[in-house]
């Protein structure tokens, strides 16, 4: 979907395709914000209006575009589609750490979240488009292809044995807004922020001289939210199926399948939304947190250093970590 405005007396920036919206008001510094159709989503970037800053967000879009080239699965010409067809290779530095970064988040999860579940994916899109869910036997052939352990990477060589292949749709759109993130930081604006449909980097101070202000969209009703949290060079991503899903004879599937038993989330919590120092690190876990649920996923960030996270589940219940708390704000 695209991202909606709306102008009050402060600029309102609602982002309908993800589970977030930022507000910011128009004075402490002039903001110049730009939006594109990028990673299946829309990518909003804002700054301080200044000829540099300016040409920095035109920079940043071509960035943007380079690394979707790398880590689309669904850009025939891309590095991951050429990867997974010849079972590896020599890989690029940017899918090198990527690829590195993700193994870190399937460990921490125990193969809650897994970059190799791309024959999962595949399997279940498939069984929506011939009308019919995917049998038992089919969903055992994929599982002998998936397992973030299998996977070896050393020296920029990767090796993906017995017909693997990845999809890291689960964890690159954080990634690539940290590389976005990092380009604008040799700038040294005063503020700026990042977001790829949900997956936002905050940066310094909004134009109100104060931390940014981020909204967590309700799952059950589409323009009001559950909360109000304030950032400063801080990361933020939710992971949810309430409005992705696949319909196969008439009832819906979760579109994240659990990498561990093959079948898609179907008793998921409505959304895990994640706090952490890079949007790597946010994006990877609120999918791994979606699909360990509500007690797990919540047990799994207390581990976690520097890392906060609320899930809410199905029947309106919520977990959060001991530090959450201290994110929240109140609406003005």
């Amino acid at each position: 979907m695209k991202a909606k405005f709306k102008i009050f007396l402060s600029l309102l920036l609602f982002l309908t395709a993800a589970e977030f919206f930022s507000r910011q008001a128009c004075y402490g510094y002039q903001a110049y914000q730009r939006s594109e159709a990028a990673l299946g989503t829309i990518v909003t970037i804002t700054v301080p209006d200044t000829p540099e800053a300016r040409q920095a967000v035109e920079s940043s879009f071509n960035l943007v575009r380079t690394l979707e080239k790398c880590f689309s699965a669904h850009l025939p010409d891309s590095e991951l589609v050429r990867l997974n067809l010849h079972g590896g290779g020599i890989v690029s530095e940017p899918m090198g750490e990527l690829i590195t970064r993700a193994l870190v988040i399937s460990r921490l999860s125990k193969g809650a979240f897994d970059p190799s579940c791309a024959p999962l994916i595949k399997l279940y899109k498939e069984a929506e488009k011939r009308g019919w869910p995917p049998a038992e036997k089919e969903i055992a052939a994929c599982l002998k292809r998936v397992g973030w352990q299998k996977i070896r990477l050393q020296n920029r060589r990767l090796s993906l044995p017995n017909g693997m292949s990845l999809d890291l749709g689960g964890i690159a759109k954080g990634f690539i807004v940290d590389k976005v993130a990092r380009y604008l930081d040799n700038l040294r604006l005063s503020g700026f922020l990042i977001d790829a449909g949900g997956d936002i980097f905050c940066s310094g101070l909004n134009p109100e001289n104060k931390k940014w202000q981020i909204g967590i969209q309700s799952p059950w009703k589409e323009k009001e939210i559950v909360a109000i949290i304030r950032l400063s060079n801080s990361a933020v991503a939710t992971s949810g199926d309430y409005r992705r899903y696949l319909l196969i004879k008439g009832k819906k599937y979760g579109h994240i399948v659990d990498p561990r038993t093959g079948k898609t989330v179907q008793e998921y919590p409505v959304s895990a939304t994640v706090v952490a120092p890079d949007c790597t690190t946010a994006d990877g876990l609120a999918t791994a947190c979606y699909v360990l649920g509500r007690k797990e996923g919540t047990d799994l960030l207390t581990k976690i250093k520097d890392v906060e996270g609320m899930l809410l589940d199905k029947d309106g219940e919520i977990s959060a970590t001991a530090g959450w708390q201290q994110l929240l704000s109140s609406p003005d």
